[in-house]
């Protein structure tokens, strides 16, 4: 059953997504070398729930033959316009990730980022990418981590706690935890270990992290009603002001973008 979470649209957010969706532009290329030196150069390489282009055009650049998929179309114009921009090719498919258009056996490696928590049919998809591998062929789960305990981490959490007490269908699905990796291992999927490709740092204050949720420039505003918004947004000035001395301080919060590649699929 999809809930407000699952059934939110990205096409109001595609212009920015990338910008508040931030990966360093080093750390993304690292991430795009990472997953060619993992697939094989001039792989055929798919990105499901492709987006913006945030990973297809850095996997593109580093010499796969890179297909992005998404079901929002205004994500996909902005992919082409960034792939453009950066001189790379980058097919652009319209469809969702549980109903692949895609032949078996057809691919060397799928990648997907950022997408089995707004997905409720996600095991669906799974088998679906496992479907359109070729014998070998590696499938890929990317994930941003942020640094436990920093500012950043602390205002994200307080955030989902203010917006889950308020509404509790805004939540994820269960692929946010260890049912995904679970789930992979029943079906004979065997994940390697996990990668650490990239690092980077941002530096903002809990009052700025604050302005872009009140403006929904932050990512765990996308999903919030209006009523939910402006719950959060009432309450969130007060928990800053008890937990940080200064609110206009500038911390520095570490991500980490991690691959987590998994054999057997196929």
């Amino acid at each position: 059953m999809s809930s407000q979470y699952t059934g939110m649209s990205y096409a109001t957010i595609a212009e920015s997504y990338n910008d508040i969706n931030y990966i360093d532009s080093q750390a993304a290329a690292d991430v795009g070398k990472a997953v060619v030196e993992l697939v094989g150069p001039g792989a055929l390489i798919v990105d499901l729930g492709g987006g913006a282009g945030r990973i297809s055009v850095p996997v593109a650049e580093a010499g796969a033959r890179m297909i992005a998929l998404d079901f929002e179309y205004e994500m996909l114009r902005v992919s082409r316009e960034n792939a453009r921009r950066r001189g790379v090719q980058l097919r652009l498919v319209n469809a969702d990730v549980v109903h692949l258009p895609f032949k078996s056996n057809a691919f060397d490696g799928c990648i997907t980022t950022s997408v089995y928590h707004l997905v409720p049919e996600w095991r669906d998809s799974i088998k679906e990418a496992g479907r359109i591998l070729k014998p070998g062929g590696i499938f890929i789960i990317g994930r941003n981590v942020m640094e436990a305990g920093s500012c950043a981490d602390r205002v994200r959490k307080q955030l989902r706690q203010i917006a889950g007490t308020f509404d509790p269908s805004i939540r994820p699905t269960d692929a946010a935890g260890p049912e995904l990796f679970k789930y992979i291992a029943a079906i004979g999927g065997r994940p390697d270990k996990p990668i650490t490709v990239a690092s980077w740092i941002e530096s903002e204050s809990p009052n700025q992290i604050l302005e872009r949720i009140r403006n929904r420039r932050h990512n765990e505003t996308w999903a919030l009603s209006e009523e939910t918004h402006a719950k959060v947004v009432a309450d969130m000035p007060a928990w800053i002001e008890q937990n940080f001395t200064d609110p206009d301080e500038v911390f520095d919060s570490r991500s980490e973008f991690i691959l987590y590649p998994i054999r057997g699929l196929a």
